[in-house]
Order: C-alpha cells, then structure tokens, then sequence
C-alpha cells in the first residue's frame, strides 16, 4: 500500500512540475505525504497494540521458520506439550523440531491422534479432494508409523516421552514451552506446516486458556500410552 501511495505521489508531483506555478504544489506533495505517513504509523501502532494485549508477540510465516525459535525456547524448558494430529513434525528425522528428543533430560508430553479417529479420516478426505501430498490410505498410515515411533520412544524411560493418544477434529497445533506457547491452524487439505505460527507470552490469556484446554484432554479427553 506504502508504494502505491508514493507512486501516485510522484506521479502527481510530476505533473505539477510539468505546469507553470508548480511550487504551491511542491508544498501539497509535502504535506500529503505526511499526512500518509502519520496515518499508516498510527494504523501500524494500532495494529501492533491489539496484536502484544493478546499475547502474541512475534508471528512467523511458516513452521520452518520458526523452529530454531521453538528449538532455542525448548533448550530453556524443562518440560514441553505438543498436540498434533500426525505428528509428523517431530518423528521425521528431516524435520528440524525433531531435534527435540535430543535432549535427554528435557520432559515432554506429546498428544497425536489415534489411527482409528473418525477425524483423522476426514482430514485424510480434505487432502485427496484438493489433491494435495497424500492420498487416503498414505496420510493414515504416516500417522500409524508416528505412533508407533512414538510410542518406541516413549517405552524407553531415558527419553523421558509420555505419548496421549486423542481423536479431536483439525482445529489449531500447539507447542508449549516455559516461556511461549506456539500456535498454529489446519487449513484443509493442506499441511499445516505451511500456516503460520503465532508465538504466544506465558501468563497471558491466550497462553493460560489454551494451557486449560490441553489440560483437559490429557485429563479427559486423550488416553496415555503405558
């Protein structure tokens, strides 16, 4: 938008200085000009205010580019929670927050979906309909081998992994370190880790519902693998 506007500007200021008596309009471009920048900074505060009330304080454009983040902020935890649906993120050796389990001596609580969920198969559908990464039977069987690596890692007390098994729909992914929470959304039939993630403040209301909600499906809603 900030280009658009200074375009037009020059533009305008072009044809003035084309026209005899142009300088009252050097003048006009002068003061319009302020007038758009004092506009879009007042927009821009009013934005970022709304955006650090609730919480959040940095929003990265892709998982990939916030997991060193995530990385430097699990370094810092002594326990962290994640729910997902495949869990692929952190069981495929190519995929950077697999590095987490690295770390011996850090505690952490992983929540994915059962391979039998009615959900799992609706979001397996979303992907063939858009024709996108799996089909059907692949997308179930990558969670399938999730659990199963999972649930390996678990059964070793020395990676210090407990494994929930859920079968909630597609609705957000999130990280939970001690300090943030990292939040991020399914879009149908697409990976969610292409959306952006949203980095949540500890002690904020974002951070402190969403530390209810997991609260309550590892309590209610989720079954612990043992």
């Amino acid at each position: 938008m900030q280009i658009l506007i200074l375009l037009a500007l020059f533009l305008i200021e072009a044809w003035f200085f084309s026209e005899p008596g142009w300088e009252p309009a050097v003048t006009f471009i002068i003061t319009l000009s302020g007038y758009v920048y004092q506009y879009e900074k007042d927009f821009n505060n009013k934005v970022n205010s709304i955006t650090l009330d609730s919480g959040i304080d940095m929003i990265f454009e892709n998982e990939e580019k916030a997991s060193a983040d995530i990385l430097s902020k699990c370094n810092k935890s002594e326990k962290i929670s994640i729910l997902s649906i495949r869990g692929n993120r952190i069981t495929s050796e190519e995929r950077k927050l697999s590095e987490i389990f690295n770390n011996k001596l850090l505690k952490k609580e992983i929540f994915i979906s059962k391979a039998n969920s009615k959900y799992l198969e609706i979001r397996a559908n979303d992907f063939d309909r858009k024709g996108n990464t799996y089909i059907n039977a692949s997308y179930i069987n990558e969670v399938k081998l999730s659990i199963q690596k999972l649930k390996n890692i678990a059964s070793n007390p020395l990676n210090n992994t407990e494994l929930y098994l859920h079968s909630l729909p597609e609705t957000f992914r999130l990280f939970f370190t001690k300090e943030y929470l990292y939040l991020s959304f399914f879009n149908k039939g697409e990976s969610a880790s292409k959306s952006r993630v949203f980095r949540i403040k500890k002690d904020t209301e974002l951070f402190n519902a969403f530390s209810i909600y997991l609260d309550w499906i590892k309590n209610d809603l989720s079954k612990k693998y043992t």
